[in-house]
């Protein structure tokens, strides 16, 4: 493996990413029913939404939109020696997407963040039929790209399953920590239970 500071500090920094991402969907997802009576202020969470799900369709496509960014991940996992393919099965099958139907959302939303984020080309909007299932799933595979960075520093550091995280007000063990992590992707992305 090829490990030097640059290379973990951008692992470091993706992992940090897919955190933002995650919690500021479900900061989306916790606004999208929650409407205030008055007409201003609704107009304010309505922009406040946007905001969010333009965030992280944005930072999303740092990671994992074009192989040419200077954090996509694919291309950083190669450029340590860790195989990606380990990772990405376990996007997908957290993503419950086989692969074209991947390849399918992945240029849909850069396409998305390209066109009316960036450039505020409205245009296309009309001919773009983008499911909403896609934005969904972008907490989820940053979740699972998040739970395997903290593998992959296990291996990486040696870290024991005596290595403590804390969250909630608990401390966890690294297996622990894991498990915790999966089972709120299950219960709160995917709607229903982890097993």
């Amino acid at each position: 493996m090829n490990i030097n500071h640059e290379n973990l500090d951008k692992l470091y920094q993706i992992y940090h990413i897919c955190q933002e991402v995650y919690l500021s969907f479900d900061l989306y997802a916790t606004l999208k029913d929650n409407y205030p009576t008055s007409h201003d202020q609704t107009e304010k969470i309505i922009l406040i939404k946007n905001a969010l799900l333009d965030f992280c369709v944005v930072n999303w496509g740092k990671i994992f939109g074009n192989s040419r960014d200077e954090m996509f991940l694919e291309r950083i996992l190669l450029d340590i020696g860790v195989v990606s393919d380990d990772m990405k099965n376990a996007y997908l099958n957290d993503l419950q997407y086989g692969s074209g139907n991947y390849e399918t959302m992945r240029d849909n939303l850069k396409r998305w963040r390209d066109k009316i984020i960036a450039h505020l080309d409205y245009s296309d909007v009309i001919n773009q039929q983008i499911s909403t299932d896609y934005f969904v799933k972008i907490p989820i595979q940053c979740r699972s790209v998040a739970f395997y960075i903290i593998k992959l520093f296990k291996d990486l550091y040696q870290i024991d399953n005596n290595f403590i995280f804390s969250a909630d007000g608990k401390n966890y063990n690294l297996y622990e920590f894991s498990e915790r992590m999966r089972r709120v992707w299950h219960e709160n992305a995917l709607d229903q239970p982890y097993e």
